[in-house]
């Protein structure tokens, strides 16, 4: 109260409804506790959360730590793709000689690229949920942490990393469809 200004006056109620109220429930609560306290503003708890600066401050350095992830994950991807290219030079131009089309060259690669980030997707995911069940259980951090792990969660991260595959195998997958049959076969 004295940090705030509000010495000897009440700046928290804290008032819990029952179980499985509605969210139309809990604003009509709301509305009557500011119709009954006029000089005060009734809002539900995870709304003042979200809304406060420290909130929106840990949710950007998030994002810009998952960018950052999926940067470097694109990077050695895409890395992973061009070696792989250049270490099937001799067969990429096998396939040409044999009449494989340019387009077809492209999708293998995709393919292939799409396969690594979806087990690479699994892998993280897996070695994410082991590491949280590790760090939760552990003494200086027990109660602290509760990670959302929900199905949704670890479908959407799945997702990203086959859409990150797809995305760092295009320079790859196009680069192996512009060798001509004739220079593949010298390598």
């Amino acid at each position: 109260q004295r940090a705030v200004g509000l010495e000897g006056k009440i700046n928290i109620i804290d008032v819990r409804v029952e179980p499985g109220s509605t969210k139309e429930t809990v604003a009509a609560l709301c509305k009557e506790i500011d119709k009954v306290l006029p000089e005060t503003r009734a809002m539900v708890a995870r709304d003042v959360v979200g809304n406060s600066m420290g909130y929106r401050i840990v949710k950007a350095m998030s994002w810009s730590t998952s960018l950052l992830a999926i940067i470097v994950g694109s990077l050695g991807v895409m890395n992973t793709m061009l070696m792989t290219v250049f270490e099937r030079t001799h067969e990429i131009g096998i396939l040409l000689a044999l009449g494989w089309k340019r387009m077809r060259i492209v999708l293998l690669v995709l393919y292939e690229s799409a396969i690594l980030g979806f087990l690479g997707g699994i892998f993280g995911v897996l070695i994410g949920w082991a590491a949280l069940s590790i760090l939760k259980t552990t003494p200086a951090i027990k109660g602290m942490l509760e990670p959302d792990l929900g199905p949704d969660l670890m479908i959407k991260a799945i997702c990203i990393a086959v859409i990150v595959g797809v995305v760092s195998g295009l320079y790859p997958a196009w680069r192996s469809s512009r060798m001509t049959p004739s220079l593949a076969l010298q390598a």
